[in-house]
């Protein structure tokens, strides 16, 4: 991997931090989250650069079995690796331009993507590569200044996600805090609710975010029942205050991010939910630490494991 495409790719994405047969759902292969944590790899995104193998291996070493991945373009390269330590990738974030065709001028989103790369390569990187889910990390800015803009952005999910049924593959969505901004009278991810299409897309809830938005990330996972396939799990400060901004939130205040465990969340009874409501995978992901982001990778891993569930 090109020090500066990952280097490119990493800011991109950190801007908003900083299945089996036909698209139905894949097989579990075991009946608790806590034997197969999984881990969003852009968590240590630091390490990665500078030493992908060694990386990978400490995160193995620390007890997680399924990965999620941040860049699609580097499938090929990245999963045997993360499978000779035992690892099981699930699941890649592409950047919304995949699907909005939306890029600006000299845009750093579009910056780490190969000229002749596009969904049809996504969707083909993942299959061949066995994963089960793709999914749309973040909506920028300038994609979303109004109700309809989260309306046509849902339709043109819909549309892919027949695309990615057809391969096998689960197309979903993964929310920040913005989503829960009032906006014309409803709050968007309630359209995003409505508006997906179950059999389509499914949404990958980040615990994390909804409550920064002042919302309970288990009456969510609850209300969403058969929707959310997967779940990203992060710990909150108790004197954290409600923002639905998210964009520069790591930087204003980057101790609120917390391992699972260390905050207020109540995961044991919000892991209770997941499984009834038909979470498939959980994946820890801790935008930023004040810390050791190995130290703190390890007590997320540890205290969900010692939950069983």
């Amino acid at each position: 991997m090109k020090r500066r495409t990952f280097i490119q790719y990493s800011a991109a994405a950190g801007a908003a931090y900083s299945i089996g047969g036909f698209g139905c759902r894949p097989t579990l292969t075991g009946s608790d989250y806590s034997k197969r944590i999984g881990l969003q790899l852009y968590t240590v995104r630091n390490g990665l650069e500078k030493d992908f193998e060694g990386t990978i291996k400490k995160v193995a070493e620390s007890g997680y079995r399924e990965i999620e991945l941040f860049m699609p373009n580097m499938l090929d390269e990245h999963v045997p690796v993360i499978r000779d330590f035992g690892m099981t990738v699930v699941s890649t974030h592409f950047m919304p331009g995949y699907i909005s065709d939306k890029w600006g001028p000299n845009d750093q989103r579009k910056a780490m993507i190969p000229e002749n790369f596009g969904l049809d390569d996504i969707i083909e990187a993942c299959t061949r590569n066995g994963l089960n889910y793709a999914g749309v990390p973040v909506l920028f800015e300038d994609e979303r200044d109004n109700a309809d803009d989260y309306r046509r952005f849902a339709d043109l999910l819909n549309i892919a996600g027949e695309k990615f049924k057809q391969a096998g593959l689960r197309l979903f969505y993964h929310n920040h805090s913005f989503e829960f901004a009032p906006m014309e009278g409803i709050i968007p991810m309630q359209i995003l609710a409505d508006r997906l299409d179950a059999d389509l897309v499914c949404i990958e809830l980040d615990v994390f975010w909804t409550a920064v938005a002042g919302h309970d990330p288990i009456a969510w996972i609850e209300k969403l029942s058969g929707k959310v396939d997967l779940l990203h799990l992060k710990d909150i400060a108790a004197s954290t205050p409600v923002d639905l901004q998210t964009f520069g939130l790591s930087e204003r205040m980057p101790d609120i991010f917390l391992p699972v465990g260390k905050g207020i969340l109540a995961f044991p009874a919000m892991l209770d939910s997941a499984h009834k409501s038909g979470v498939m995978h959980c994946f820890v992901e801790q935008d930023v630490t004040t810390g050791d982001i190995f130290e703190d990778i390890a007590f997320s891993a540890n205290y969900l494991k010692k939950t069983g569930k």
